[in-house]
């Protein structure tokens, strides 16, 4: 017999098992770095998993994050992250807090209102803060819209860092920008609404 024929039948080819070898190193490589893995944001996992939890109720079994804060749902469990956000602990402290007293102690933001922006851009000249014809269209939509209204209008004027000119009747750029917020707020005035309801910054 011939030496090619005690070696048996073809088969399979040799890459085949480098390339099965390598694979199972990387899955295992893989499997390594997810089990070794943490987060690093705690409390931010942990208040975002509150507000889940607040939103659909506690489910069974084990609930938390990954890694080693995973912890049995427990009412111990709730009672120390409410202490760990600011709705719970946080504010209920502050809240019971001796400090410097007075007749309003706390602070609460009521609501946040709402931002409508109507027309288009509608800028000053350069330098400048007098209204514009164009600029006065737009103010006109916006009086009329919230002239019935009883909300309070916050009026903000904005300019460029640049210096100014040296002619300018302007000290610096706030100064210009304030000028615009009041010739705006002017403006409004005197298309008939409330002057107690604009408040000028």
């Amino acid at each position: 017999m011939s030496s090619s024929e005690d070696e048996g039948g073809t088969g399979v080819p040799e890459w085949v098992v480098t390339y099965g070898d390598m694979m199972s190193l990387l899955l295992t490589f893989f499997i390594m770095l997810v089990s070794m893995s943490e987060l690093k944001e705690d409390g931010r996992n942990r208040a975002m998993m509150d507000a889940i939890r607040r939103r659909f109720g506690p489910g069974a079994g084990l609930a938390g994050i990954f890694g080693r804060s995973l912890q049995s749902n427990s009412a111990r469990t709730y009672i120390q992250s409410e202490g760990q956000r600011s709705e719970g602990g946080v504010k209920r402290r502050s809240r019971r807090a001796r400090g410097p007293g007075g007749k309003n102690t706390t602070v609460r933001r009521i609501h946040h209102g709402t931002v409508v922006t109507l027309g288009g851009p509608a800028v000053f000249r350069r330098f400048d803060a007098t209204l514009s014809e164009a600029l006065k269209r737009q103010l006109d939509i916006i009086a009329r819209v919230v002239a019935s209204k009883p909300n309070r209008l916050i009026i903000r004027g904005h300019a460029t860092p640049e210096v100014l000119p040296p002619d300018s009747p302007y000290r610096d750029p706030m100064d210009l920008s304030f000028a615009r917020a009041r010739n705006v707020a002017r403006y409004f005035i005197a298309r008939g609404i409330d002057p107690k309801r604009i408040y000028v910054s």
